[in-house]
């Protein structure tokens, strides 16, 4: 598979919508269902991965991801130069914004994504004599009874305050059984890795749905091993 080429440009093509944004979801796993090697996902993807990833996120108005996983992973800088570069030619911002949900503990100050050339809210139902706000960062607050984000609000709220209508969520797994659960994912991007884990890995990319849900297999690549699905969410 080449990046270049029109097969994968098509695959990562993303629609945009009029009205509530439009959400797909990305993860990756392992052939035996881990998603973290020694709680890292890096051990996980491939240069074709990261690319594809990076065109997802190039086209997105917002990537979401829960607080854990950019407390694992850093999210100081979502897109390489060429990436950057195009979008600006394109009138937009360097970055998409990075929504980060959060119950409770929320980014540590001096984060790297806190000092990344994107835009960062952290969305959290805890208040903020839970959650307290730190330099630079916009929180929207909701106020849920376990601390957590209604997410119909939130897309409605990314929507009119932030004119987002594409996101990118990028999980953890309870981020991704959320969306999932909630009818709010439309599409789903898994890569899967050549790799068998076992107990060095986290279980699960849905972790877990509760509701059944079909999927429409869109399209399919693969490079030195791995795996790229493209599936529609009935």
């Amino acid at each position: 598979m080449s990046l270049d080429s029109a097969e994968a440009a098509t695959h990562v093509q993303l629609g945009v919508a009029n009205g509530r944004p439009n959400v797909v979801l990305n993860m990756v796993e392992s052939v035996d269902g881990r998603v973290t090697v020694d709680g890292r996902v890096g051990a996980l993807t491939s240069h074709d991965d990261q690319g594809l990833l990076y065109a997802l996120r190039e086209q997105a108005d917002a990537v979401i991801v829960g607080a854990a996983t950019v407390r694992a992973e850093g999210y100081g800088r979502l897109l390489p130069g060429e990436h950057r570069r195009r979008r600006v030619a394109g009138g937009r911002d360097p970055e998409p914004l990075l929504c980060v949900l959060s119950r409770e503990r929320g980014l540590p100050p001096g984060a790297p994504a806190t000092a990344g050339a994107h835009r960062l809210v952290v969305a959290t139902g805890a208040s903020g004599a839970t959650l307290e706000e730190l330099p630079g960062v916009e929180y929207l607050r909701y106020a849920t009874p376990d601390n957590s984000t209604p997410l119909a609000e939130l897309l409605a709220d990314l929507h009119d305050r932030f004119g987002v209508r594409t996101c990118v969520c990028e999980g953890g797994p309870e981020v991704a059984r959320e969306f999932i659960d909630a009818g709010l994912c439309g599409e789903i991007f898994l890569s899967i890795s050549p790799r068998v884990v076992g107990a060095a890995g986290r279980v699960g990319v849905f972790a877990p749905v509760v509701r059944e849900r079909d999927l429409e297999l869109r399209s399919l690549l693969t490079s030195d091993g791995h795996v790229f699905l493209r599936y529609a969410v009935a």
